[in-house]
């Protein structure tokens, strides 16, 4: 997982690099200008608001099947060129946590235990993302039906309301170093907070000139205090998304210049 953990940040860097130089780069004059007055607008820069759904998992000991939880976002945001934008974007709902294959009495399992001890809690993550579009990073047409983008950002996540977890590890016996990473009873409020990496892909298909629609999938990198377990390692939550974008504040395209006609010079006779 330290592994994973340095590729998000190695990609977050990779992104911002790509894109600070995509953006020195592109402008109307790199190539898309007969494309803009062919649409009647420019295709970039422009603003936009995206919502989203689908399911999240933490990866944890519990087969992922068993965890699925919906997740929601809503995002807001601007593409400054074709390469490069940036969005604020917000995530969250209830995420499940579980214990499997540690409910045991003694050195026996539990007779008519649960396969699997599910507890829900809270969360919101807070991210800025930074998008680069990686199919105009190699090409000179910048408006297409579809498009993929790199996803990159950091940000904060905040979790609460776990009373379930706490109702577990009194009843089973769920393992000697299994206890609640967010204080006994929730007392120690400050643990809730953790920071939150994120490395995805965006497919996204443009459907009219202010909507699109697409598909996400996120690597999330949080603190080990998340699912409320401790396991000296970062927690890793996937989450895969459905999204609708509406997309406005496109420019005019400029009109095409007429061309210059230079008169024919008039000879005179001279006498």
């Amino acid at each position: 997982m330290c592994n994973l953990k340095a590729i998000i940040i190695a990609g977050a860097t990779m992104l911002c690099s790509v894109g600070a130089v995509a953006q020195e780069e592109s402008s109307i004059e790199g190539g898309y200008l007969a494309e803009a007055q062919e649409l009647g607008y420019l295709p970039y820069s422009y603003n936009f608001i995206q919502v989203q759904g689908g399911f999240g998992v933490t990866l944890t000991d519990v087969k992922p099947c068993k965890i699925l939880s919906p997740t929601y976002s809503f995002a807001v945001g601007r593409m400054f060129s074709p390469i490069i934008g940036t969005r604020l974007h917000v995530n969250g709902w209830k995420s499940t946590g579980g214990f499997d294959e540690y409910i045991y009495h003694g050195n026996q399992r539990m007779v008519n235990s649960p396969s699997v001890l599910k507890y829900k809690f809270s969360y919101i993550n807070t991210n800025l993302d930074m998008m680069v579009n990686v199919f105009n990073i190699f090409s000179k047409k910048v408006h297409r039906t579809f498009d993929i983008y790199m996803i990159g950002g950091i940000g904060l996540n905040y979790a609460w309301h776990n009373k379930e977890f706490d109702g577990i590890v009194s009843q089973y016996e769920v393992g000697s170093d299994i206890k609640n990473a967010w204080g006994p009873n929730q007392n120690l409020k400050k643990n809730l907070l953790s920071h939150n990496l994120r490395l995805g892909l965006l497919a996204d298909i443009n459907i009219a000139k202010h909507w699109s629609i697409g598909a996400e999938v996120d690597f999330n990198s949080l603190d080990d205090r998340f699912n409320s377990k401790y396991k000296d390692a970062d927690d890793w939550m996937l989450t895969g998304q459905l999204s609708i974008t509406y997309k406005f504040g496109f420019k005019d395209a400029p009109a095409p210049q007429a061309p210059v006609v230079t008169p024919a010079p008039v000879y005179q006779e001279t006498k």
